[in-house]
C-alpha cells in the first residue's frame, strides 16, 4: 500500500481544505436582510410606478393625436 509522506498529506489536507472553502463561499456571502430586500424591492417598485405614470401619458397623447387624426381623416372624405 503506498503511504504518502508527512509533507504530502499536510498538502493533500491544505488543498482538500482550500477547495472546501472556495466551493462553499458563496453560502457565506453576506446575505442582504430582509430589511435590505424590502428596501430595495421598494425602490425598484418607485422607480416602475413612476415609469408607468410617464408611460400613461404618453398613452394619453397618443390617444388624443388618433382621435384628432380620425377627425381630420372624416372631414377630408
Amino acid at each position: 500500500m503506498y503511504m504518502l509522506g508527512k509533507r504530502a498529506r499536510a498538502l493533500l489536507f491544505l488543498y482538500a481544505l482550500a477547495f472546501a472553502i472556495i466551493s462553499t463561499a458563496p453560502f457565506f456571502v453576506s446575505a442582504e436582510t430582509m430589511e435590505e430586500r424590502r428596501l430595495r424591492l421598494e425602490r425598484e417598485l418607485a422607480v416602475i410606478e413612476q415609469d408607468i405614470v410617464e408611460k400613461r401619458g404618453v398613452l394619453s397623447e397618443k390617444q388624443a393625436e388618433r382621435t384628432s387624426l380620425e377627425r381630420d381623416m372624416a372631414i377630408h372624405r
